[in-house]
């Protein structure tokens, strides 16, 4: 139907007006049902996980093929980063329909620090150039060596909250378990599937039940358990610092503990996704995920 005169231009605001907010109420159903499809897949997958494969494939032809292992992961490491589990939630289901978009954050595929296959006995350099930097460069320019290291990648671009720079932190850090680095920060080949993803932290491939001590004087901010992490510590350092300190076998401080650079937080397991026993170390500075290997003495 069409309005004419004056009138007509006064039912048409409110059209268009009314289309608008019934836009706007479309959008927001259509998150609350991902939302609650993303809630309910991770459900489904964590208590019956033979049933998750199987529904797997029937989901895909109605909803596309959402990385619900990919939206666990960005869920784990946002609550674990103290983001929020509404926050976490929205970045999770965001990721898990549209991964492919720019602004979707990227996942470490461990953030989880799974060693290779071999349980740490060897350092997994497969598809992380920035292991096989060469140490000379490595020692004098760091942060050159990684940048250099990450070149291949360079089309994916810097994910969310991380920087490739080196902030200055007041105190020098503490080896928190001695071991080779069998994981770097970056972007690698995932060891479990092969997709290159990003690992916001540091694996240090240690023995069963070796003390993990804290990096730097600070306050346990949070313990916790993750299907990503498993047992995790979070300690924040003055000067906007926080480490986080996951795949832990036991955890032994608590919420709000004073520690020192080398007290023990927990020692070290392969709780969470790992396939072997490691130390998951990582580094924020000001909100921004950093690699931990420029202030350690590796």
């Amino acid at each position: 139907m069409v309005y004419e005169g004056r009138r007509s231009a006064g039912r048409t605001v409110r059209r268009g007006s009314s289309q608008k907010k019934r836009g706007g109420s479309t959008g927001g159903t259509l998150f609350t049902v991902c939302l609650w499809i993303f809630l309910l897949a991770v459900a489904i997958r964590l208590a019956w996980p033979e049933a998750a494969d199987k529904l797997g494939a029937k989901a895909a032809a109605l909803i596309g093929d959402p990385d619900i292992n990919g939206a666990v992961e960005v869920f784990s490491r946002g609550v674990g980063g103290g983001e929020g589990v509404f926050k976490s939630l929205r970045e999770a289901v965001k990721y898990a329909f549209h991964p492919d978009e720019g602004d979707a954050v990227q996942t470490s595929g461990d953030l989880t620090g799974e060693p290779p296959a071999s349980d740490g006995a060897e350092p997994d350099t497969a598809g992380n150039p920035a292991d096989t930097a060469s140490d000379s460069t490595a020692i004098s320019d760091p942060v050159a060596a990684f940048k250099e290291s990450q070149a291949a990648y360079e089309s994916l671009g810097i994910p969310k909250n991380v920087t490739y720079e080196m902030p200055k932190i007041a105190e020098s850090l503490t080896l928190p378990v001695s071991g080779p680095v069998t994981s770097g920060f970056g972007y690698r080949a995932h060891p479990s599937d092969g997709q290159t993803r990003f690992h916001y932290g540091l694996d240090i491939g240690a023995g069963e039940g070796s003390e993990a001590a804290a990096a730097l004087d600070g306050t346990v901010a949070a313990v916790g358990d993750s299907t990503t992490y498993g047992l995790y510590v979070i300690l924040e350092h003055a000067g906007g610092v926080k480490s986080l300190y996951a795949h832990l076998q036991e955890i032994r401080v608590a919420d709000g503990d004073q520690v020192k650079a080398g007290d023990t937080v927990g020692l070290v397991g392969s709780s969470g996704n790992a396939t072997g026993p490691c130390l998951h170390l990582e580094l924020i500075v000001n909100g921004s995920y950093v690699n931990p290997s420029y202030y350690l003495p590796l």
